[in-house]
């Protein structure tokens, strides 16, 4: 879709500092360039799956790390946000808890990527590996983006994006 020619060239102009259209001209080129290169197959798939991982996971690591350091450590968090940031869930409200975590599963789980993805492994216990991995990866992003999201707050930003701008130096803006 055009959203993302659009992304790919936003992200070269946050990078870069080029131009917005030039940077959606030379996305295109590079998108296309690709795909005339590696086709369809399942080898392209991957390569660019293991791509966007190591941008979102970089960047998310990236702000939280800059995040620490600017507002000196984790004390402006406890300090400046009110309580209900860090409240804890009472064993009557789990429903809660199980509600999030069954739409979760069920979405995943009926996924036709997901799975293609584990119908493509060697093993059952490849498979198996790779789901607990992807927890607990998934588990270090989600606590990534929580944590960064609050010290947005915290320090008086109205969002994530705005505040990013402001912490992250020039070559990681738009990550």
């Amino acid at each position: 879709p055009v959203s993302y020619f659009i992304g790919i060239g936003l992200l070269i102009n946050c990078v870069f500092g080029v131009g917005k259209i030039y940077g959606i001209i030379l996305g295109s080129f590079f998108i296309f360039a690709y795909l005339n290169i590696s086709g369809f197959s399942f080898r392209a798939v991957v390569v660019t799956d293991a791509l966007q991982f190591i941008v979102m996971f970089v960047s998310s690591l990236a702000l939280f790390c800059f995040s620490y350091h600017h507002a000196q450590g984790f004390d402006i968090l406890y300090n400046k946000l009110p309580n209900q940031y860090f409240y804890q869930y009472n064993p009557s409200e789990i429903y809660e808890i199980l509600s999030w975590f069954f739409i979760a599963i069920t979405s995943t789980f009926t996924s036709a990527i997901f799975l293609q993805r584990c119908k493509a492994a060697e093993t059952l216990q490849t498979a198996k590996k790779g789901i607990f991995l992807s927890i607990l990866i998934w588990s270090m992003f989600d606590l990534m983006i929580t944590i960064n999201e609050m010290y947005a707050c915290a320090l008086g930003f109205q969002n994530v994006i705005d505040y990013s701008y402001s912490v992250l130096p020039d070559g990681l803006r738009g990550l």
